[in-house]
């Protein structure tokens, strides 16, 4: 065998072996691109599943605070209304008349039921602080004194607002009256 024939059979050996492997590496590089993005697509579906149920709980605690929210003001405003009414005609007159009483002890028993089921400790205990000064002034037990409601009755609102998350701060008179 000639040298030419050797180095012939040489390099058809090593070009078979070289394409062989290049085309080996071309397969293992498509393969791996191929299995890549499918566990690409997998994850990212995953994560675009976890990312909603992670959205759809937001959501859902947010439509239940800002309902919880709503109905708190709701609350606050039902509880307020009758002892704004029974203080502006004990102001005005000087005393109350029965049938306000009766109405105003409907309305206070019904909100006390209310405050006491949705309310924190501190606000309904400022409720019946007002709401026992209002008795006391009706049945002669105290003389009502107007800056007396307003002190009792901004305690309370300041502890409505910090329940609803307004503000932390407390509501103060700082007028002359």
């Amino acid at each position: 065998m000639s040298t030419s024939a050797a180095w012939e059979t040489a390099s058809a050996v090593i070009v078979s072996l070289g394409g062989g492997g290049l085309i080996v590496a071309f397969l293992s590089a498509w393969l791996g691109k191929v299995w890549a993005k499918r566990l690409m697509t997998a994850e990212t579906a995953r994560h675009a599943r976890d990312l909603e149920a992670l959205r759809s709980t937001l959501v859902d605690g947010n439509n239940r605070s800002s309902h919880l929210f709503k109905e708190k003001i709701a609350l606050y405003k039902e509880a307020g209304g009758p002892l704004i009414d029974l203080m502006t005609e004990m102001q005005s007159t000087g005393s109350v008349s029965r049938e306000t009483q009766i109405s105003f002890e409907k309305s206070r028993l019904s909100s006390t039921a209310l405050l006491a089921m949705f309310a924190p400790a501190e606000v309904f205990d400022s409720y019946n602080g007002i709401v026992d000064y209002m008795f006391d002034c009706f049945e002669g037990k105290d003389q009502f004194q107007f800056p007396v409601f307003r002190e009792k009755a901004l305690r309370m609102l300041s502890q409505m607002r910090q329940d609803v998350g307004l503000y932390t701060d407390e509501v103060t008179y700082r007028g002359t009256r």
